[in-house]
């Protein structure tokens, strides 16, 4: 057993099962408009971070897992210098972190923050970000809209995803289980990972992870009580709409209200 989805197999997994994700469009506007000194919150192996960079904005990534900070130190390599030195990498806790720089923009991208279960956890890390942003400095906050009726309809079912590595044309399939507590808004996920050369299974990893999930009006909340100002909402990355029972995300862009 893993201890978390970021390490080990899952954390080389993990570039392969985001690779169809369309919100770096959204992160790059947001830099043109905001940065240009970013903080990515749980950048990851850089996914963000990595194409942010070589359009000049300076980037700095806080995350707490070793496996997927190494895999994005290999990548930085493999970038021309210019690329490299707008670049910093900072293993830390997006709960409780220092670093001796103010940021125009401060990114929380990709339900990142599902991963504080603990309300007063959540304040926390809210407060340690307001301590890092710049004057007149945004955060923006994006997260997954819950979508209950298809949690009820998939609470305990497992799902098969079958894809393939792009580094060795290898087969990988992906068994995951969700589990949801509605009253503690906690869900549990199990996954199991296994690659396959032909009918020969080279490699299997398994994980159970537990998450939190928020809705719009208590992350408003919190996010106010935090000394926060949203300026703006909404309901996709993509498309300037609300957020509302048709969306599919919540995004918040807040300031420091004092």
């Amino acid at each position: 057993m893993t201890d978390s989805e970021y390490s080990g197999f899952f954390a080389e997994f993990y570039d392969i099962l985001h690779s169809n994700l369309n919100d770096l469009k959204f992160y790059k506007n947001m830099a043109k408009e905001y940065g240009p000194r970013i903080l990515e919150i749980g950048s990851g192996t850089g996914r963000i971070l990595l194409p942010l960079a070589r359009e000049g904005y300076q980037m700095t990534g806080l995350e707490l897992n070793e496996d997927m900070l190494e895999i994005c130190r290999k990548k930085i390599k493999e970038e021309n210098d210019e690329t490299i030195e707008k670049i910093e990498l900072i293993k830390g806790d997006m709960r409780d972190f220092e670093i001796d720089e103010v940021f125009d923009l401060i990114i929380a991208p990709c339900n990142v923050i599902c991963h504080i279960i603990d309300s007063s956890d959540l304040r926390k890390t809210l407060n340690c970000f307001k301590g890092h942003l710049a004057k007149d400095g945004v955060m923006v906050i994006d997260n997954s809209l819950p979508d209950i009726e298809s949690m009820v309809e998939n609470n305990g079912r497992e799902k098969v995803l079958e894809l393939t590595n792009p580094k060795n044309g290898r087969k990988i399939v992906n068994r995951f289980t969700p589990t949801y507590d509605f009253v503690e808004q906690v869900k549990k996920d199990s996954i199991i990972i296994r690659e396959y050369d032909g009918e020969t299974k080279t490699r299997e990893a398994e994980v159970n992870e537990k998450l939190t999930f928020y809705f719009p009006r208590e992350l408003r909340a919190v996010i106010r009580s935090e000394g926060f100002e949203i300026f703006e909402e909404r309901g996709s990355l993509n498309k300037e709409v609300p957020i509302d029972k048709n969306s599919d995300e919540m995004v918040f862009l807040c300031r420091d209200s004092n």
